[in-house]
């Protein structure tokens, strides 16, 4: 597992497969026709490349939280992720990323950093199960399970901030807050949960 300059996570296979999509379509970029040929087939090939991480990475996840997980799952999803954004970037400073046909590239490898993000997300929510099981009710603030909640999320934070990519690193932070938030949305259709009970004692 490789890290670039600034200690972040990043798979030297990723920047190695910039280079071969630079060298097919840099040569040719003059004759549209066939440019926009070969991109089309170098797209197809990337989202097949994009949906079989994305597989891998749900399948590990469904280990992990059964217990049979390998060891370094986080680790891997925010390489993924990284990696991802790093060629996104890198493909924006090609001569000819002004395409459409290039720009759509670009997206495919975001959906790798935002597929990566989604996954870790919902590691840390399905982690926090117990705690986020009592969201709005007496026991979530008796038992301080709210308190129990906080420090779990720091905790994942402060190691993904470590590892991830600054952008990345932000980015996740919008996506883990929209799966909290829809946390409180299936809680609030929960129709034993005492709201005012809670707010009035806050």
């Amino acid at each position: 597992m490789n890290r670039d300059q600034q200690g972040k996570l990043v798979s030297s296979g990723f920047i190695n497969l910039l280079q071969i999509i630079k060298a097919q379509l840099e040569p040719i970029a003059y004759n549209r026709k066939i440019f926009i040929f070969l991109t089309e087939v170098i797209k197809e090939k990337c989202r097949f490349f994009k949906e079989k991480i994305k597989i891998a990475m749900q399948s590990e996840l469904k280990k992990v939280l059964n217990g049979h997980g390998l060891a370094g799952f986080e680790d891997y999803c925010i390489l993924f992720g990284n990696s991802g954004l790093r060629l996104a970037q890198y493909i924006s400073s090609l001569p000819f990323f002004q395409s459409d046909e290039v720009r759509e590239l670009q997206s495919i490898f975001l959906q790798i950093l935002q597929g990566s993000q989604e996954i870790l997300a919902e590691y840390i929510i399905k982690t926090s199960k117990p705690a986020l099981d009592t969201l709005l009710t007496e026991e979530w603030i008796a038992e301080n399970q709210r308190q129990i909640f906080i420090i779990t999320v720091e905790d994942f934070l402060s190691d993904y901030s470590k590892a991830m990519a600054p952008h990345a690193f932000t980015r996740f932070i919008a996506t883990l807050c929209t799966n909290i938030y829809h946390q409180y949305l299936v809680r609030l259709k929960n129709k034993e949960i005492t709201i005012e009970r809670i707010t009035s004692e806050n």
